[in-house]
């Protein structure tokens, strides 16, 4: 019997080789670009939780401030005069609030894109 001849080319295993080497290096490329995304996504959730910590506080601020200069005009009032300021400090504090928490909402949002998907996390989860 004949034996038949295969021929091998001499490049066959450098380019089998290049090819794993390639196909790893994309297997990496995803992995630290799966990796960069998460961690800007959590760096972006930080910065606003902190920013939303500062409207918190602001808000705070703002009743304080408002309590405190009501509280000094009230020193020559009678009790309906008292009970107006009460009154005008509550009505500004439902405002204030209502606005800190328009403003939570629109900062508790972290939009990004990854991977051609758009995203949607939330700063306080």
């Amino acid at each position: 019997m004949k034996r038949k001849k295969v021929r091998v080319c001499q490049n066959l295993g450098t380019v089998a080789k290049a090819q794993r080497l390639l196909w790893k290096c994309e297997q990496d490329r995803a992995r630290f670009k799966r990796l960069y995304v998460g961690e800007k996504i959590e760096h972006e959730k930080a910065v606003r939780r902190l920013k939303m910590e500062i409207e918190h506080t602001g808000y705070y601020s703002d009743c304080e401030e408002f309590l405190h200069f009501a509280l000094i005009e009230t020193k020559s009032l009678n009790k309906e005069g008292i009970d107006g300021k009460l009154k005008a400090y509550r009505e500004f504090q439902k405002r204030a609030f209502a606005d800190y928490m328009a403003k939570k909402e629109k900062l508790n949002k972290v939009e990004a894109e990854v991977f051609g998907k758009y995203i949607v996390a939330y700063a306080d989860r």
